[in-house]
């Protein structure tokens, strides 16, 4: 951030400054979305009529849908791309003063950022796991200690319907900022978004692996009312 120095002896500027305080920009608009309750929902990568009926859908900017929804104690998130090609997904959320991705593509992985002085650290990279795409005992194992450990799920980018992603995350606020970006296997570096008017790292691709240091404006996210 970068400072400017007033003198006092310049009347004329400081009263500008003064001006120019008692006129601050607003902040920018929140998506605020008040979830709507609903049935847990099968992790299987495909997009179940009868599961999602509850849920709220919001359109992605080339017409692919979000949909969220919750019962009391996951949040449930489901993309639908609009080709018919495999498509992977970064889930966004702020948590105790932390950024957690939650990515899922061939394989389910974490990271997580830290607020630092010239932005984000991170201090959790990608470990990757759950590989497997059949239903086995050996399969739903690793599925659930991952759930039970990283307190989230997602069908891997293999499993189900290729253009959709079912998300499950454990609720543990009241309020939740999150971000949502997608690719498809056609465009891998480009990101599809919402809310639609994201511009910070959250779409930025990061072909050479995440770097250490990013510009994360969860302020900027959309804002989950989960208190009901």
């Amino acid at each position: 951030m970068q400072s400017v120095r007033f003198r006092s002896a310049l009347p004329m500027l400081g009263s500008m400054v003064l001006l120019a305080g008692c006129s601050q920009p607003s902040s920018p608009e929140r998506h605020l979305l008040t979830i709507p309750q609903g049935t847990p929902v099968t992790i299987d990568g495909a997009i179940n009529p009868t599961e999602w009926d509850a849920a709220q859908v919001e359109t992605f900017a080339d017409g692919s849908e979000l949909l969220i929804m919750r019962d009391a104690e996951y949040l449930y998130l489901a993309i639908r791309g609009t080709t018919e090609e495999m498509i992977a997904a970064n889930v966004y959320s702020k948590e105790n003063g932390e950024i957690i991705i939650h990515h899922a593509s061939a394989a389910l992985g974490t990271a997580i950022y830290q607020s630092a002085e010239n932005g984000w650290l991170k201090t959790l990279d990608f470990h990757w796991q759950c590989r497997a795409t059949d239903n086995s005992e050996a399969s739903r194992t690793e599925r659930s200690a991952f759930l039970e450990q990283e307190g989230w799920l997602a069908a891997n980018s293999r499993r189900g319907t290729p253009n959709e992603l079912e998300y499950q995350i454990k609720i543990t606020a009241e309020n939740l900022s999150l971000a949502v970006a997608f690719m498809r296997s056609s465009e891998q570096e480009r990101r599809i978004f919402f809310p639609l008017d994201l511009a910070d790292d959250t779409i930025q691709p990061t072909p050479g692996g995440l770097p250490e240091i990013r510009l994360f404006s969860p302020e900027t996210w959309m804002l989950l009312d989960l208190s009901s």
